[in-house]
């Protein structure tokens, strides 16, 4: 609560305030902004300002109100669609001139120094890197990035629905990858078939694939892509739907599937399983579907593709 008058002296009655959830300390902006009232302008030399302490107060608390730095005010303007709409109905103003002239566009303007000189930071820090062998670095990153492009190449051959539905039954073990993020291996559960009602012409047919999956990827450390990732100690299992286009890798390996995945016990028991695979096999990893022999992609183009590889 702030105050808009001048006065010789402000109190406090006391240095907690409840805030709707909790009792807190006075945060160090708000004993800004009351204090500051303190001192009448032309009338004062100073202002007084009175803190009825009624419990014990420590020394980093009284610091951090008497001391401390205010919260920062950050813009959170945006222009949404309705203010775009009145907007263009005034001729004079326009959505660059109202953006020019916010308080988030002047907070903008106050970042590019700062801004300016990391760049020139950055830019230094770059012209004065050296590698050893830059040319074996940037070859081996090229081929690199060649790999990758071949094998999604590969893979777009294989998770074609000819190829690949016959082989998502049940139990089978999967790879999935989304958006960059490695969710390891899961359990096929269901495969669904689906139209899309959105097609004026022809219905399109798509599949959509119940898996059993991490509610969360593993952390880019721990994650790898390959088969012998470790799966978590204590998964927390979910059954989520997976697009075709998320599937990286497909095991020979097939697990039975209860009937009943209803409770968290179930289907975490039947994601832990995948881990006590891994350590049968040893180190020798998950055995994969080899998409030639296995799967018998015999497509002209796919077998010019695996030649690459």
């Amino acid at each position: 609560m702030g105050l808009n008058m001048p006065a010789r002296t402000v109190m406090f009655t006391s240095v907690r305030k409840y805030d709707g959830v909790n009792y807190r300390w006075v945060t160090a902006g708000e004993y800004i902004q009351m204090s500051g009232r303190a001192g009448r302008r032309g009338k004062d030399a100073s202002g007084t300002v009175i803190m009825m302490v009624d419990e014990t107060l420590t020394e980093e608390a009284a610091h951090a109100i008497l001391q401390g730095d205010p919260a920062p005010l950050n813009s959170a303007f945006h222009i949404t669609y309705n203010m775009l709409l009145n907007l263009l109905r005034v001729e004079e103003i326009n959505p660059e001139y109202l953006m020019e002239r916010s308080f988030c566009q002047f907070q903008n303007y106050a970042c590019l120094p700062d801004l300016h000189k990391e760049l020139l930071q950055l830019q230094e820090e770059y012209n004065t890197t050296k590698l050893e062998d830059e040319k074996l670095v940037e070859s081996f990153q090229q081929i690199r990035l060649c790999l990758r492009d071949v094998v999604e190449q590969q893979w777009k051959y294989v998770r074609r629905p000819e190829y690949i539905v016959s082989f998502l039954q049940p139990g089978r073990l999967i790879k999935i990858e989304t958006d960059g993020e490695d969710y390891g291996w899961g359990v096929v559960i269901n495969l669904k078939k689906r139209h899309r009602k959105d097609r004026v012409s022809a219905s399109e047919t798509f599949y959509v694939i119940d898996c059993l999956l991490s509610r969360q990827p593993p952390s880019s450390s721990s994650a790898s892509s390959s088969a012998t990732a470790e799966q978590p100690t204590t998964p927390n299992a979910e059954i989520l739907p997976v697009r075709l286009d998320c599937v990286c890798g497909i095991s020979a390996v097939r697990l039975v599937v209860p009937n009943d995945l209803r409770s968290p016990e179930a289907r975490n028991n039947l994601y832990a399983s995948i881990g006590k695979v891994k350590q049968k096999l040893g180190g020798s990893g998950l055995p994969l579907l080899d998409p030639i022999t296995d799967m018998h992609i015999k497509d002209a183009k796919f077998m010019a593709i695996t030649e690459v590889l």
